[in-house]
This record gives C-alpha cells, sequence and structure tokens, in this order.
C-alpha cells in the first residue's frame, strides 16, 4: 500500500523557474547540439501494474510503463520502467519526475513529455501528487482508499496510452557515473565525467563520440535568507539514443539539509554516435 514515508529517490527536471525552494518542481533543460550544459517499490494483488504495452514496429519488446505499486516506497521497485523514452519521431523525450526533496515523506510523481528543440513540457501527466495526500489520504494512517487506487491506476494507464500513441521507446541506459569513474559499457558505448565535462565514448576503438560541460549548481539565496551552493556534482546517470542521435543525464549535486537543490535532466540532441562524428 501507499504510505507517506521516505522516498530515497530524489529527481527533478529543468524546466524554466528560478532556483527551487523545498516545495519546487521539476525543470528540464535541453540543449542544442553545440550549446552548453550547466523509489520506489513492489506491486501486490492491490496495487496492479499498469499493463507492459509493446512498441509499435518494435514486435513484443515491452515499451516505458508505469507500475502505480511500486509508488510504495518499501515495495523495492521501480515506478517508472523503461524511462526516459524517445517518441518514435525523435521530436521529444518522455521523462518521469518524482518530486523535489520534500517529497520524502510523500511520494509524488508527475510525468512529462519534452520537445527535446525548445526544451519545453508540452504535456505535464500528474500521477500522484501533494493534494492527492491532502483529500484522499488516512490522516492517521496515510493509506489511500481502494477507490483512489483505482483512480491513481486510471491515470498511469492514460498516460502509458500517449506513450503507445507516440510510439515512444526506451533510451539505452549507460548507467551511473560516481566519483568520475566511468560507466560499464554498454551496447558499445561508455560514459565518463572528469569534474568538468561529460563525454561519450566509443569502447571499441576508445575514440571520444561526445563531449558536453556540466557544471556545479549555481549558488543562491533560501526564502529563510541561507546562501546556498555552490554545489559540487555527485554523480550522473546517462542514457542515448543512436537514430535519431539524443543523450540524456540526470545530474545529483551534493547539497545540505538547509538548501534545497534541484536534481536536472539534461537532454542534449546529436547527429548520431557515430565512431567518425567529430
Amino acid at each position: 500500500m501507499l504510505f507517506r514515508s521516505s522516498l530515497f529517490s530524489l529527481i527533478a527536471l529543468w524546466l524554466v523557474v528560478p532556483a527551487c525552494e523545498k516545495q519546487s518542481r521539476t525543470r528540464v533543460q535541453s540543449q542544442g547540439e553545440n550549446h552548453r550544459a550547466p523509489p520506489q517499490a513492489r506491486s501486490d494483488a492491490a496495487h496492479p501494474a499498469v499493463s507492459s504495452a509493446a512498441v509499435p514496429g518494435h514486435g513484443t519488446k515491452p515499451g516505458p510503463r508505469l507500475d502505480t505499486g511500486c509508488l510504495d516506497p518499501y515495495a523495492g521497485c521501480p515506478a517508472a520502467i523503461g524511462l526516459p523514452a524517445i517518441s518514435a519521431d525523435g521530436q521529444r523525450v518522455a521523462v518521469a519526475d518524482f518530486g523535489p526533496e520534500s517529497a520524502r515523506d510523500e511520494p509524488v510523481l508527475t510525468m512529462r513529455i519534452v520537445e527535446i528543440a525548445s526544451g519545453l513540457a508540452v504535456q505535464e501527466h500528474p500521477i500522484l501528487s501533494d493534494e492527492d495526500y491532502k483529500r484522499a489520504a488516512d490522516p492517521g494512517t496515510g493509506e489511500f482508499s481502494q477507490s483512489f487506487l483505482a483512480e491513481l491506476e486510471k491515470r498511469a494507464r492514460v498516460f502509458e496510452r500517449v506513450l503507445i500513441r507516440g510510439g515512444y521507446r526506451p533510451l539505452t541506459a549507460l548507467g551511473t557515473i560516481h566519483d568520475s569513474k566511468a560507466s560499464d559499457p554498454t551496447d558499445g558505448l561508455r560514459a565518463a565525467f572528469d569534474g568538468e565535462e561529460l563525454s561519450i565514448t566509443d569502447v571499441e576503438s576508445g575514440a571520444a563520440l561526445w563531449r558536453r560541460p556540466v557544471g556545479s549548481f549555481q549558488p543562491y539565496r533560501s526564502a529563510a535568507g541561507v546562501e546556498c551552493g555552490p554545489f559540487p556534482v555527485a554523480d550522473i546517470t546517462v542514457w542515448v539514443g543512436r537514430e535519431p542521435g539524443v543523450a540524456v543525464a540526470l545530474v545529483t549535486y551534493i547539497s545540505s539539509d538547509l538548501c534545497a537543490v534541484d536534481y536536472p535532466y539534461l537532454i542534449w540532441r546529436q547527429t548520431n554516435f557515430r565512431t567518425d562524428m567529430p
């Protein structure tokens, strides 16, 4: 069941909003080819998983999907499977936002469709929100009613239909880079971060196919008057699509308890990931 308890996976996107406070929401930053860049849980009978949908044109390969039972932080499974995902026409990316730091005690989830060229979220689908806790959760136990859980499932299925209509398919996950260590090779590619630049290299040739700078989280003053930042990068999770070429990175920063920090998805358009790229 869904409870008001810790959500250990904090995700935010880089939308056009000011430096965030505890109640801020997602931001997405989409980068052109030459532009500079700066919890989950297990479904059970009461929380049936959203059915796995085949991606159009990809046989029976499972497409990106949602499992609402996994929004229970005790379940130990991912609520968003196969995301980020790219549309069939290569113009949009679907991302999952699990909310800012303030959402740890009350897990939230918003799905967004981001236009790569503009970096704008052209669709937003709240699955579980702060308002849901206020109106539908039991004040004593934090549990949701069966009628609300059915509504939650319906929201997830509605968004899945959006993914099916757009022919969305999962991007290739290159893994998470910790302490400047390169990711394990995946699909002939490897991601690395040297503290200043994020790079993707061809495993066989060792050729650098792509590099982009990723900076620290810039200083700002909180609403309480606290001077916050700058905060260094803690780790970066990377996904890529070869054709159409796109790179997506989720950046986590080292911050303090007094300063809320967004963990942004950075999205870059790229010709494609070939060994003859400049």
